[in-house]
């Protein structure tokens, strides 16, 4: 997918915030989200594991160096997401990292919170 650097520009240059409402919104239309994989997914370790995801291609691919060099961005379906992956992040206790870029490292969220506002923003579609 082709996206114009600008909007690449001015999206990264967002607040955490702003970010993840525009994680939330994007991922909610377009009913999927990206992670980067590549034998496995891709992590971030601080106080606990946190997995990132992205509202699109172009950002993932982006952060796709440093500890992350090598893998790619893949898609997650966002019924599979709700379903499956959430419940097993809260199990397995993982947290979301929400859109990190090259120079932020993003906005932490646990899966109950992130499903909460998925949600919310999935019944304005209905």
């Amino acid at each position: 997918m082709n996206t114009h650097p600008n909007k690449v520009q001015n999206v990264i240059s967002l607040t955490q915030q702003e970010r993840y409402d525009y994680f939330v919104r994007k991922t909610a239309d377009s009913m999927h989200l990206w992670g980067l994989f590549q034998d496995g997914w891709a992590i971030s370790q601080g106080n606990s594991i946190s997995i990132p995801f992205w509202p699109e291609e172009c950002f993932a691919q982006m952060c796709a160096t440093a500890e992350w060099s090598g893998l790619n961005a893949k898609c997650i379906e966002m019924d599979k997401f709700l379903e499956n992956w959430l419940p097993g992040m809260e199990r397995d206790n993982r947290t979301c990292l929400i859109f990190p870029t090259p120079t932020d490292k993003g906005l932490l969220k646990t899966p109950q919170a992130l499903k909460f506002d998925l949600r919310n923003e999935l019944s304005k579609y209905e």
